[in-house]
């Protein structure tokens, strides 16, 4: 019999916030300049350069809970309610050569049972999305904003007001390919 060769099986150390995320991007990507009267959601009431990318919801599963998963192994800096976010965490994400606070808003704090200060492991469900157009969301739809911040501080800006200021913040969508992320399975 041939020798064959195995190739070690290495775990993503990243992993998507959200099942569908490759796909839910459709609307409000990073970047983009929103205001009320053009932005691809309406009614709109905010307006801005987005610091994150928004991952919406098909149509199936608006009536059942979603999870939300860690990105990385981290530490949860923050779990609240935010005006423009209804449920938000903030957690800090450390690699080899960077910090950062990946920030998920929209989210059912009843289904957070992780308490600030607590550390969190890649892949693991960290609650659930809001239910659309309720305190849970802010009235916002049932999406996912997802943000992440460079260095350490956390900031829950879902807008900047000048384009320059978005170098503090990393394009999710490049994020990941950078990171090669897995997806939930």
């Amino acid at each position: 019999m041939p020798n064959q060769t195995v190739e070690p099986t290495v775990e993503p150390v990243v992993y998507h916030p959200i099942d569908n995320f490759d796909t839910g991007i459709t609307l409000k990507p990073f970047g983009i300049y929103i205001h009320p009267s053009s932005s691809p959601v309406q009614p709109e009431r905010f307006s801005g350069y987005h610091t994150g990318a928004d991952i919406e919801v098909p149509e199936e599963l608006k009536d059942i809970d979603v999870p939300v998963y860690a990105i990385a192994d981290g530490t949860v800096e923050l779990a609240r309610f935010a005006s423009g976010y209804g449920g938000v965490i903030a957690i800090q994400h450390e690699t080899e050569s960077q910090s950062y606070i990946a920030v998920y808003g929209h989210i059912d704090l009843e289904s957070v049972d992780i308490p600030v200060g607590d550390t969190v492991s890649a892949g693991q469900q960290i609650a659930v999305l809001g239910e659309g157009f309720t305190a849970e969301t802010d009235g916002e739809r049932k999406h996912l904003h997802f943000a992440i911040k460079l260095g350490s501080t956390v900031d829950l800006a879902g807008y900047v007001s000048d384009e320059s200021n978005l170098s503090e913040w990393m394009d999710p969508e490049v994020f990941f390919e950078l990171q090669n992320a897995a997806g939930q399975e």
